[in-house]
């Protein structure tokens, strides 16, 4: 998989959620403008995404995507966060990926903790993704403000699985760095 910048190793202890359920470790994409530009070379990514990179073109490479736990900043506590979920598949004859499939879901904000303004214990939510994000070169997450602005987010247990098993695309996966 290659990650756009942005994304970041959040250790246990360094974010309001309290890790995910099968390791405690956390990644979070930080929404600052740290993304590349809306291109892609060198695998580089639309900010917020993660997928095949360079290996796009290659079905052996694709994916589904099932579900993951996300939640957002607590930078805007007083209403939900909007998380908005593309689904990139490659275009052959373009050369390049398009949206294909969207969705979006609406987080419960993470409260202050009584007596003090840091965000703690804050639970992440189970998304499942819409049963349309398959055959995958991509996967887009963006999260966003009721005011529009975007928010930074965390992630852990991500669901994903190879869209391609055949036994040559297991081959070629293997034989990849």
């Amino acid at each position: 998989m290659y990650f756009s910048n942005g994304f970041v190793y959040a250790a246990p202890g360094s974010s309001p959620f309290g890790g995910s359920a099968s390791d405690h470790r956390l990644v979070m994409f930080v929404a600052n403008d740290t993304g590349d530009s809306d291109n892609h070379n060198e695998g580089g990514q639309l900010p917020g995404e993660f997928g095949a990179g360079i290996r796009r073109s290659s079905s052996a490479f694709w994916f589904n995507a099932h579900s993951a736990l996300i939640g957002c900043d607590g930078l805007d506590t007083s209403a939900d966060c909007t998380v908005q979920i593309t689904g990139l598949v490659y275009n052959n004859e373009t050369k390049a990926e398009v949206a294909a499939f969207e969705q979006t879901v609406m987080l419960p904000p993470c409260s202050p903790h009584t007596g003090n303004l840091a965000m703690i214990n804050c639970q992440l939510t189970e998304v499942r993704f819409a049963q349309s994000m398959q055959g995958l070169s991509g996967l887009r997450i963006q999260a966003f403000s009721k005011a529009g602005t975007a928010r930074s987010w965390f992630m852990g247990d991500l669901t994903l699985g190879w869209s391609n098993n055949t036994c040559a695309a297991g081959l070629l996966r293997g034989r990849s760095q």
